[in-house]
């Protein structure tokens, strides 16, 4: 059950973040043309990522050393 929270763990706060993050590239629109006119929603994108990955870096660290338990 542990493994599968920690996959889980991985796509929720690593893979779709990562696609966040990555949407600009997908549509064909650099990512300082965003900054440049809707820089609040740059903002946004950028530090949601940020504040996902790190969430589920805790998040999966904490279940493997409670899993060393």
């Amino acid at each position: 059950m542990l493994v599968i929270d920690i996959i889980r763990h991985i796509i929720r706060h690593i893979i779709i973040p990562m696609l966040l993050i990555l949407i600009p590239t997908i549509i064909k629109i650099p990512i300082w043309v965003i900054w440049y006119f809707v820089k609040d929603l740059c903002m946004v994108l950028i530090i949601n990522t940020i504040l996902m990955i790190l969430t589920g870096v805790y998040k999966i660290g904490y279940l493997l050393k409670k899993r060393k338990e």
